[in-house]
């Protein structure tokens, strides 16, 4: 299906799934949408083919078919095709990611108890506005405290509630508002405010780089990631669905907080926890694909596609970034370089073994990024850290996997491709060696596992990014 006919028939879902619906939703195909066991439902894959979308339908229990009375096949009206649909057991619901979070109201001296994210710096598409905002969810940037938010009054800080001094960042300047109501009338979870003159934001997301434009139509299983504020590093998942329709509960001013219907949304794997909610999502181009608001630890992430936010507010990403801003994003850049190997035909297999010996676990991200700190070694070329490839993996005292009181050592040594991981490895280090990965660590050289004593090298300041179970130093 192309993006225009998941639309389509999201679209005509919803209208039947609305009070009073439309004509076509008295047909028996579809009074299952106005069932009180829906949940939500969504476009996928059935997983036969690149191009098999159904139709998911998600229920808060798990009656039979015939039960609730969902069609086998439905015909949406436009359409060339029929959907088959795919009835499930709904997810675990979602939630606001921390609600009331980075907009503390200061002129009425509201508190803040919890954090919220600053998904990235955007700009106007009129061409007159030379303001620079931030974005983030209307429910991070506008609902805090009891009163109704207003427009060029209040103040956005940073950090708030952490004991530390508010900084006074920025100022609310355009946000947009729930609609209550049966159906999914909802589609944007989002507000800007306009940075002060004085402050210096940066466009760069840690450990990930600058976005470098949007993905216009999303699709199942493409690959995401995302940094929020609370989660403090960078998480991996896929798109499950798109054009997902569901209700949630949402914060609102004024004590009018409640279940209000969504649609539109992105559903992914579980990216986020509470104080997340405002984050960009983006995919391993550093494309921005939507605007998290929902979800939850262990819960499915769900994102306002950012074509639908930047369309509501009349946004788009910065233009030119400055030279300083292009430096620090080369997280985000190919690696550039081919590194020093002995030969290359035995470089493959040593530098496949120590990223499996090093990062077996991990996501795919995990174990580039172990394979990119070898290549940065080999590449700087200092003796001590070893000249090669296959130098810089066995050296002593480096990677503990070649250590010889390693316990997984002998098992390492006696991988072949057979073995699914060692096979993604394989794959993996011929793309360092070709220098044709994206280095997701910032040009790191070192890193330590989290939750270990640090070494005395592992300065702050040196640090460039958090992926899986490692923390990246560039010394």
């Amino acid at each position: 299906m192309r993006g225009n006919e998941i639309r389509q028939a999201v679209d005509f879902l919803n209208a039947c799934a609305a009070r009073p619906a439309s004509a076509m939703a008295n047909r028996r195909d579809f009074r299952w949408l106005r069932d009180p066991a829906l949940q939500g439902y969504g476009i996928g894959k059935d997983g036969t083919g690149e191009d098999d979308y159904v139709l998911t339908v998600h229920l808060h229990r798990l009656p039979s078919r015939a039960e609730i009375k969902v069609p086998g096949r439905i015909r949406i009206p436009g359409l060339p095709d029929p959907l088959e649909t795919h009835v499930l057991s709904a997810p675990a619901p979602a939630h606001c990611l921390g609600p009331m979070t980075c907009a503390a109201q200061i002129a009425r001296g509201d508190a803040v108890d919890e954090v919220g994210s600053l998904g990235c710096v955007v700009k106007s598409t009129d061409p007159a506005d030379k303001n620079t905002y931030l974005l983030s969810n209307a429910h991070v940037l506008a609902f805090s405290g009891p009163g109704a938010p207003t427009i060029n009054k209040d103040t956005i800080v940073h950090p708030p509630g952490d004991g530390g001094a508010e900084v006074a960042i920025a100022i609310l300047a355009a946000w947009l508002p729930f609609t209550s109501g049966d159906g999914y009338p909802n589609v944007v979870d989002a507000a800007i405010a306009r940075i002060h003159d004085a402050v210096s934001v940066s466009s760069i997301i840690p450990g990930i780089g600058i976005p470098r434009g949007i993905v216009a139509n999303p699709s199942k299983d493409m690959p995401v990631r995302m940094r929020g504020a609370e989660s403090g590093a960078i998480t991996e998942g896929v798109i499950n669905e798109v054009g997902y329709s569901h209700r949630l509960y949402c914060p609102q001013p004024n004590g009018k907080s409640g279940d209000f219907g969504w649609s539109g949304a992105i559903r992914t794997s579980p990216l986020a926890i509470a104080g997340d909610s405002g984050s960009i999502v983006l995919d391993m181009n550093n494309r921005v694909v939507g605007l998290l608001y929902a979800g939850g630890e262990n819960v499915d992430s769900i994102l306002t596609p950012i074509t639908v936010v930047f369309n509501k507010l009349g946004l788009k990403l910065p233009d030119d970034p400055s030279e300083d801003q292009m430096a620090e994003a080369n997280s985000t850049l190919p690696l550039g370089f081919k590194p020093p190997v002995e030969h290359r035909f035995k470089a493959t297999p040593v530098l496949a073994r120590t990223i499996w010996g090093e990062a077996r676990g991990q996501s795919r991200q995990g174990k580039i990024a172990v394979g990119a700190v070898v290549a940065n070694r080999a590449h700087a070329q200092k003796p001590n850290w070893g000249l090669t490839v296959e130098e810089v993996c066995q050296k002593p005292a480096q990677f503990s996997c070649w250590n010889e009181g390693d316990p997984n050592r002998a098992k390492m040594l006696a991988l072949d491709p057979s073995d699914p991981v060692f096979f993604e490895c394989m794959g993996i280090a011929r793309q360092v060696l070709d220098g044709a990965i994206v280095d997701p660590t910032g040009g790191a050289n070192h890193y330590v596992n989290l939750g270990v004593v640090l070494p005395d090298w592992a300065i702050p300041s040196k640090q460039t990014a958090v992926i899986g179970a490692h923390t990246f130093y560039k010394l």
